[in-house]
């Protein structure tokens, strides 16, 4: 099986970055996540592309931010992590679950442990795919974001499984609240 962090990606980001999908000009037209993703999704082909597009957009328009009024790990609905322009990880999650739902790509939210060198062992919620030609794929949106240095962490696309249990450890999937017809789990 050929390595993911081999593939040339950018056609899909190119595309994710066009003005016309930047999040203020989305809010404007008053887009729907389900067009808008079905948009962004439309000229790929491969599954792995239109993943990496929804992965991409993600890191340009929503940032980490937690409100003071939520707790530190309840669930955010893609539309209100879509009209903010933020989110914790499981909003990141519930986006990229719902526009790759509404672009006909299945995938499902999975939560566990998850550790980087900020802080400790803490519950994370990220994208579990499978994608023909690529197997089960781990995708950590929230991760993959803008960091200090605001470069996309494309690693955290591409990672092979083996790469995944430094610092991901699955216990369950989520289950999110179906939005509509879309609900593409396997």
């Amino acid at each position: 099986m050929p390595l993911l962090r081999d593939r040339d990606f950018s056609k899909p980001d190119q595309h994710a970055a066009r003005p016309e999908f930047h999040l203020d000009a989305l809010h404007k037209a008053g887009t729907p996540i389900t067009k808008f993703a079905r948009q962004l999704c439309k000229p790929f082909d491969s599954p792995i592309d239109a993943y990496r597009a929804i992965f991409f957009w993600l890191h340009l328009s929503i940032k980490y931010s937690v409100h003071k009024r939520e707790t530190e790990y309840q669930y955010q609905h893609p539309e209100t992590v879509f009209g903010r322009g933020r989110g914790r990880c499981v909003g990141f999650s519930a986006l990229f679950k719902e526009m790759a739902n509404a672009a006909g790509l299945p995938c499902m939210v999975v939560g566990g442990m998850a550790e980087n060198k900020k802080w400790k062992i803490g519950p994370h919620a990220w994208i579990m795919v499978e994608v023909e030609g690529w197997g089960v794929r781990w995708i950590d949106p929230t991760w993959g974001a803008r960091g200090r240095e605001g470069r996309c962490k494309g690693r955290f696309f591409t990672m092979e499984m083996s790469e995944w249990s430094a610092s991901h450890w699955l216990d369950s999937v989520i289950r999110t609240p179906k939005t509509d017809k879309t609900d593409l789990n396997w």
